[in-house]
This record gives structure tokens, sequence and C-alpha cells, in this order.
């Protein structure tokens, strides 16, 4: 890797249609649910990187993402003076802060949260969540790279209002359209409260002959904008129609909202 070091088509007709979002209300969070992240993973091995273990995840409290480490020395030295760098990343992401890890004793293990915020010089990755970072210490400097969850980019400001929505929708090109039904033990409201958690919008709620339909948005972090229709059948499976502008973002956010499903 080696980053330099510095200075750190419309929906479903199974409700009244596109016209009825014109009524769209406001979004709002349910209480009781918490963000999606993933388990910690092994993003340094001590075994290849002189001791040093790094184990990592992300996660967004209050509309701030962190990168929430667990940092393990496995040597016999100290390890001192942490500094972090990002790599030019497809979001441009970057730390918010210093490291905050002074010194780390043989053994030792410490929790770290960093936060990021964007920033950052960008450049298209491959994969495009892709992220490579950089850590600093007395003994030298290590390189690692993990894949950010793409629920991580979902921003806190993607509500809609129904004129907005409609015509968004009605712009996409409809060969983008994903769809598929899936089979969930969650209630509808264990659902929508997860996906409030998770910065997945309720534009509206319709209910039609005993089938409730929400239209969704999402609004990634560099302003690209996702829409989905939920909509829970009579025989308890769950459709799923998402469509966006750039299929090769829609794909990794459709997985991201399934993961968050199934939670």
């Amino acid at each position: 890797m080696g980053p330099s070091f510095g200075s750190p088509p419309a929906p479903a007709a199974a409700t009244g249609g596109l016209d009825d979002l014109f009524s769209l209300g406001s979004s709002t969070s349910a209480p009781g649910f918490s963000f999606y992240s993933p388990p910690k993973q092994e993003w340094l091995d001590a075994m290849k990187n002189k001791g040093l273990e790094i184990l990592g995840t992300f996660t967004v409290q209050g509309g701030v993402i962190y990168a929430d480490m667990t940092f393990t020395n496995k040597a016999m030295q100290d390890f001192s003076e942490f500094a972090i760098q990002f790599n030019k990343n497809s979001f441009g992401l970057m730390p918010a802060g210093p490291l905050n890890v002074t010194r780390l004793m043989p053994q030792q293990t410490l929790d770290v949260k960093l936060p990021i915020q964007k920033g950052g010089a960008v450049m298209k990755m491959d994969p495009l969540n892709n992220l490579q970072i950089a850590i600093k210490t007395n003994v030298g400097v290590f390189y690692m790279a993990t894949q950010i969850p793409w629920n991580v980019y979902f921003g806190t400001d993607g509500t809609l209002d129904g004129r907005a929505y409609v015509e968004m929708w009605k712009g996409f090109n409809s060969a983008n359209e994903m769809k598929k039904t899936l089979y969930l033990t969650h209630s509808q409201h264990d659902i929508k409260g997860r996906l409030s958690a998770n910065n997945v919008f309720i534009a509206k709620e319709v209910n039609h002959e005993g089938v409730t339909v929400l239209y969704m948005s999402i609004k990634l972090i560099n302003n690209i904008y996702v829409l989905m229709e939920l909509k829970f059948n009579q025989d308890g499976s769950v459709g799923i129609a998402m469509n966006g502008s750039f299929p090769d973002v829609l794909k990794f956010v459709f997985e991201a909202v399934e993961t968050i499903l199934h939670s």
C-alpha cells in the first residue's frame, strides 16, 4: 500500500401507488434499536507485525463515524509514539483526531475509538469500500487494509419529501432496479426500528388490503441517493425493491440493507 505518513420503474403497485407519496411525513428514529456493527476482525496480525495486533470494526454514534479498535502488544518491548494515517479512499474519509494511544506495554490490551470525518483525498478503490491504514510507532510503520461496512456510509440527512421521492424514483433507470423476497423473523416494528437506527429513512407508510408498504430513502455521505420499497406481504414474506443511479453502488447498499434486516 504505502501511503505517505504525515499529520494525521415506479415501485410495485400493492398500494395506492406513487401518488400517495405526495403526502410524505418526516421519519423519526425508533428508540430501543442501535446501529449495526459487525464483530471486530483482525486488521493487523501480531505474528507478521513485530507483535502488534489490531482488531477493529466501524460504528456510527450520534452521526459520527468511529473506527472501534482493540490494540494488543504481544511482543516483549513497549510500543509508543502512535499515530495513524488513512490512504486516499473512495469517500474521502480521514481521522478526525489523533490516535489516543500513548504507550502499549507487553501483553497490554487497549480499546480505542477513533472519530472519522470527510474531507480527505478521494480516490476510487477496488472494492469501493476498501480502506488502507498506516499505523506509526516507535518500532516502525505498519500497514493494514479493511473494508468499511456500507451502512457506515448512510448519512443522517437522507429524508425526502413526497414530490422529491417520486421524481427521483421516476428518474432512475428501471434496468438498475434490484428486487428480492426475504423471509424474516422480525416484526414490522423491529424491522422499521433496525432500519431507522441505520439511517434508512421511512418516507411514507401505506396500508392497502392487508399489505403494508414502506417507501424509504438512503443518502450516502457523498450525496448519492438510493431509494427503496419494502412490502410486507400477507404470506409473511417481505419484498424489497431498490433503485439508484449507480449500479456498482446499488448492489452493495442492497447487501447492507439485507444484513441489517437479518441482524
